[in-house]
């Protein structure tokens, strides 16, 4: 019976890390990322419905020409939207890119496919439970490669939801 639970549990994990996780070595993040013994990342909170005086980021400085804008959504795990912001990134960004760029406070620990996404906005995946975890989906649809590897565009809306599996 144990050995069951423990094979369940680590399914859970791996598709945890397969949809919510990153699957590469190289962060970009800002601060430091969570290795054994390390502090996680942490950035600043932007209130949902809120961010820079004009919704722009620091990527704003730069020349409109390089920049994107993407639409950048957060929900908890009883589906209320608690951050929805306008952020303009590198055309060159990534998924894990918006969440930094975004001024959203959120915590990663890097492993071995790369970041993984543990906390958005303060909340901690492991509020909902020990199955849950921070997913993304890029235009309503589901991706499956990490937030570190799949690419946004103009226009694009990033959703990250805190679901249960």
């Amino acid at each position: 019976m144990l050995k069951r639970a423990l094979i369940v549990a680590f399914a859970a994990m791996l598709s945890l890390a397969a949809l919510a996780g990153c699957s590469s070595n190289e962060s970009k993040s800002q601060g430091e990322s969570k290795d054994a013994g390390s502090q996680p990342t942490t950035q600043e909170a932007t209130p949902a419905n809120e961010g820079s005086a004009n919704g722009e980021t620091a990527a704003a400085d730069s020349n409109p020409a390089d920049v994107i804008n993407v639409v950048m959504t957060v929900t908890d795990a009883d589906g209320n939207e608690v951050a929805n912001v306008a952020v303009q990134t590198a055309p060159d960004a990534m998924v894990f890119d918006v969440l930094e760029d975004s001024n959203v406070e959120f915590l990663s620990e890097t492993g071995d496919y790369g970041p993984f996404v543990t906390s958005i906005n303060g909340i901690d995946a492991s509020s909902a439970g020990d199955n849950a975890g921070w997913v993304f989906t890029l235009n309503g649809e589901p991706v499956m490669v990490g937030c570190d590897q799949q690419p946004v565009a103009d226009g694009d809306v990033v959703a990250w939801e805190l679901t249960t599996f």
